[in-house]
């Protein structure tokens, strides 16, 4: 391989990695507990209606406790639930990365609102 091609190849790498997002960890502090710029790994629904997410992200310094192990449940009795379930599958789909804010109030891990940013 000579040097520039070697070169633009580099470039390119580089380019590359800097497209790709940084996937963050959940974090937890006394007004806000926080899952920002992660990925949606699993997307569950449930023959009773309930629906429930797996996303990238160290859970660990979450204050409330993650549903089976390792899901965030989607209170489906909220106004709007189903615009935020479409939101999550939306970016599911199409491998977004978005961020989850979460409960407060609730021990189980519970979604309040997600965003995402291009």
């Amino acid at each position: 391989m000579t040097g520039k091609l070697a070169a633009k190849l580099g470039t390119l790498v580089g380019m590359v990695a800097l497209a790709s997002p940084a996937l963050a960890d959940c974090t937890n502090t006394p007004t806000n507990r926080l899952c920002d710029n992660v990925q949606v790994i699993q997307l569950v629904t449930s023959e009773d209606g309930s629906n429930s997410i797996r996303i990238s992200g160290n859970y660990s310094d979450l204050t409330c406790t993650p549903y089976q192990g390792g899901y965030i449940r989607i209170d489906m009795t909220k106004p709007f639930a189903n615009v935020m379930y479409s939101h999550i599958l939306s970016a599911h789909l199409q491998r977004k990365p978005l961020s989850v804010r979460l409960s407060d109030s609730i021990n189980t891990c519970t979604v309040v609102y997600v965003y995402s940013t291009n």
